[in-house]
């Protein structure tokens, strides 16, 4: 089998789609607002198309590849550019090095488990290229997923530039998109009650869901400024209401099960559950702040 052989059975088989089109190789650059003393994650960097373009622009570049195959066009790169640190492994088992931003064509079959470990990462934001049908989810107003509610409530995501297929060498079945995902600090998410509560009981993903949401609707009220939660009331509303199983591991419920925790959570008035808790400003403040929730 000759090289050019070998390197085509390695992109099959990590999935790997590498964009041959320079406008976009510069369209996802310029999106992701790289400054000169900054630090830039690439996850699967493939032949270095990409990489050659971040490290003029950082001032540390750290890619990670799973492909070995790829090795001798990443080692050129990196005796060429000495602010270029290659990792090779798996992405979704290296701990990630601190890094300001992620900058990545990502292989469509990693994205949803990538994204869940960059949940829990501290990063300025990310310039990515997802799947079509990813994006469709995760930019829309309603998702329908739980991977879709996931990303919206730790993300600010935006589709950039729709990019088609050819675009891709080999050719991928479906289009793509460059799209940033900006972090949203929780404390960001108080106006919005069943983001803030998906996103707390996801940090405690491996926990049941009854005590995942019964911890998340205490920091809820803590953050809100009222010290008499009450939990117990509100874990009664949920039973009465949820027709799923309570004691499930948070991170082991469906996309069914997940949708209708979430549309659960936009159907309940908080203001029962606030005993005496009186916001700044009075009632007034207070219907201001919570009024879809009345």
């Amino acid at each position: 089998m000759n090289t050019a052989e070998e390197k085509n059975q390695n992109v099959r088989r990590y999935n790997q789609h590498f964009i041959i089109d320079n406008s976009v190789l510069d369209d996802l650059i310029l999106y992701s607002g790289i400054e000169s003393d900054e630090t830039v994650l690439e996850i699967g960097p493939g032949n270095g198309s990409i990489t050659e373009k971040l490290v003029e622009d950082a001032e540390k570049v750290i890619a990670i590849e799973s492909d070995i195959g790829l090795q001798q066009y990443l080692e050129r790169l990196k005796v060429k550019y000495d602010n270029l640190d290659i990792i090779y492994g798996n992405a979704l088992n290296v701990r990630f090095p601190k890094f300001d931003r992620i900058v990545s064509n990502i292989s469509f079959n990693i994205t949803e488990p990538l994204l869940n470990k960059l949940f829990d990462e501290n990063f300025k934001s990310g310039t990515v290229v997802f799947g079509a049908r990813y994006t469709e989810e995760a930019t829309k107003e309603h998702p329908s997923t739980r991977m879709g509610i996931l990303t919206r409530s730790y993300f600010e995501v935006e589709c950039i530039k729709e990019i088609p297929s050819y675009c891709f060498e080999p050719e991928p079945s479906t289009d793509a998109s460059i799209v940033t995902i900006n972090p949203i600090k929780k404390t960001e998410l108080l106006s919005s009650f069943r983001k803030y509560i998906i996103r707390c009981i996801w940090d405690q993903k491996t926990r049941p869901l009854e005590h995942a949401l019964s911890t998340a609707f205490d920091q809820y009220q803590s953050s809100k400024g009222n010290k008499n939660s009450d939990s117990y009331k509100f874990m009664n509303e949920i039973a009465k209401k949820y027709n799923h199983d309570l004691n499930i591991r948070t991170d082991r419920m469906s996309n069914p099960e997940f949708l209708d925790l979430y549309e659960l959570l936009g159907t309940i008035k908080l203001k029962k559950f606030f005993s005496g808790h009186k916001p700044k400003g009075g009632a007034k403040n207070w219907r201001i702040e919570y009024q879809e929730y009345l």
